[in-house]
């Protein structure tokens, strides 16, 4: 990991106060706002609100959930190139990099190993140029932050930052700060967001499909996406990723089943 990863320990597994980014935009683009938030264990924040706290409690009652929490695929345009990658232990932190080989293969996607018969050269550049990548950050109150660690242009796409009117650049999916912390999914915002579907649309229930945005981000390197965009999908950017959040597609499961 780079020097100025967070801290691993359980007790202190928040972002660096000078680096944490609370999710204010401008230009379309993150910026980054001091924020002194805390959180000691695996645990929803204390502004959950009532209605939705059984669910919550359920969920972080269970420290295993948190264990294998985040699967990425990584593709080239529309093709998956190599397999699903699975965080498998307690780390609380994985990096996508450019590497061939990385000294921690249950916390790094090493992009750099991966071969694509199909490859382009566009998706090749920028690819090369990912070199130390992004790192994904879980803290411990179940939200995720992502810092990006090269210079190649990260965009990102998310419920929560749409919800959270930071998408004010309607032009596509939204470029992060370089080298902060940068807030990308809210747990709390998930919970109330898919009670919120399943109560107005019943019919939902009967398709865990339909509730896929609430636990899934995708993360596009050097090129934007979005309806008002040259490229309309991720599928036509040369190098993305999704992020599928485990822990959130349980709290689903949760809802679902009072």
């Amino acid at each position: 990991m780079v020097n100025d990863s967070p801290n691993d320990d359980l007790t202190k597994s928040t972002p660096r106060q000078s680096e944490k980014s609370d999710r204010v935009c401008k230009n379309g683009k993150l910026q980054s706002k001091d924020d002194t938030e805390k959180i000691s264990q695996y645990s929803p924040s204390n502004g959950t609100s009532n209605k939705n706290e059984e669910a919550m409690k359920e969920l972080f009652s269970d420290y295993r959930v948190f264990e294998n929490w985040c699967s990425i695929k990584y593709y080239e345009f529309n093709t998956q190139v190599g397999e699903t990658f699975h965080v498998t232990n307690n780390s609380l932190e994985v990096n996508v990099n450019n590497y061939t080989n990385y000294s921690n293969n249950n916390t790094s996607l090493c992009l750099g190993k991966l071969t694509n018969e199909s490859r382009n050269k566009i998706s090749e550049t920028i690819k090369n140029n990912i070199g130390q990548g992004i790192i994904i950050y879980l803290q411990t109150n179940g939200d995720i932050w992502l810092r990006q660690n090269c210079n190649q242009k990260i965009f990102v796409e998310s419920n929560f930052l749409t919800k959270e009117n930071i998408l004010i650049n309607k032009t596509g999916a939204l470029q992060i700060c370089t080298h902060a912390y940068n807030k990308i999914f809210s747990m709390i915002l998930a919970n109330e967001q898919m009670k919120m579907r399943i109560n107005s649309d019943p019919s939902s229930k009967n398709d865990k499909n339909n509730f896929k945005e609430f636990f899934t981000i995708y993360v596009s390197f050097g090129e934007v996406w979005g309806p008002n965009c040259p490229k309309k999908t991720i599928n036509e950017t040369p190098c993305w990723l999704e992020i599928f959040f485990h822990p959130a597609s349980k709290l689903l499961d949760i809802l679902l089943s009072q």
